[in-house]
């Protein structure tokens, strides 16, 4: 009996190894979109922007005129991050690191800005974070990560 206790820890103890042992070579697909956010006499939300509408209402009401100014579609590897350069002045290079599944769900993503490591998050399919702050003529740039649903 102690032989089968032992064997039965052993293979509950590896079931987890086994069943994300895809993730190292899982490839992830986010959707990003850059957006210049200013206040403005006139409110705007740029089209393909709607989505986010409640979101900038709540956490960014300081602004109401919303401009995509990139839109763009990367892929990310345990090895290798999606990269893409913010329009800034000067220009800042966004980098997202696939760090493995966190669970059955959700991915652990690092976000990077010029090599400074900003937030280390986990993420479910179609999930959105937003980075902001980055100061951008009258205003400032949001960045909206998105990370795409299955077989986008």
């Amino acid at each position: 009996m102690k032989l089968y206790s032992f064997i039965l820890t052993i293979l509950v103890g590896l079931l987890p190894s086994f069943a994300y042992a895809n993730s190292k070579s899982e490839t992830l697909a986010f959707d990003i979109q850059i957006i210049h956010a200013q206040e403005s006499k006139e409110a705007l939300i740029s089209d393909g922007l709607e989505l986010f509408e409640e979101d900038f209402s709540s956490a960014f009401s300081d602004f109401n005129h919303f401009t995509l100014l990139q839109n763009s579609y990367h892929r990310a590897t345990a090895k290798q991050p999606a990269a893409l350069l913010i329009p800034s002045d000067p220009p800042a290079r966004l980098l997202i690191s696939y760090l493995g599944r966190a669970d059955k769900d959700a991915y652990n993503i690092e976000i990077s800005v010029d090599a400074k490591v900003i937030a280390k998050l986990k993420l479910t399919r179609g999930a959105t974070f937003f980075q902001a702050g980055i100061p951008y003529q009258d205003g400032i740039l949001i960045v909206a990560i998105t990370l795409a649903k299955a077989g986008s």
